[in-house]
């Protein structure tokens, strides 16, 4: 087995898994489908859906049933992994979720306060985000 095509394997294992898991797809087909499925479901778990998508991808790359047997458990492994890399890097890099975006003119307002009044050394500068009122379940 070429090595590429364990590569290709995982991004499409990875792919496919978070096409289902995730995102509400064409016209909200993939949101409908989960909402029938309910919360019990494989669709309702990353892990679980990739085990399941992983599971053909091995089964045309591998040449023997050993190979697609390990290719089945390290496809899955790899997309987990990967979407466990890309959950860290989008958390440190966009701001938690219970901060609220400001309005265009509330930015402008909160830029200009910034850059263009003088803060004394006590006074910190005005926020770019605000704080959403928390919610309860």
């Amino acid at each position: 087995m070429k090595w590429y095509l364990s590569v290709l394997g995982a991004l499409a294992v990875w792919r496919l898994t978070h096409l289902l898991h995730v995102q509400a797809g064409p016209r909200r087909v993939l949101e409908t489908l989960r909402r029938w499925a309910g919360e019990g479901s494989s669709l309702a778990c990353f892990y679980c859906l990739s085990l399941w998508v992983s599971v053909p991808v091995a089964l045309v790359i591998g040449q023997d049933w050993l190979e697609q047997v390990l290719l089945w458990l390290a496809l899955s492994t790899t997309a987990i992994a990967l979407d466990l890399l890309l959950d860290l890097i989008s958390r440190s890099t966009a701001p938690p979720a219970h901060l609220q975006l400001l309005t265009p003119s509330q930015m402008a307002q909160a830029m200009a306060a910034r850059y263009f009044d003088e803060p004394t050394v006590d006074e910190p500068a005005e926020p770019l985000f605000t704080r959403s009122p928390t919610r309860t379940h």
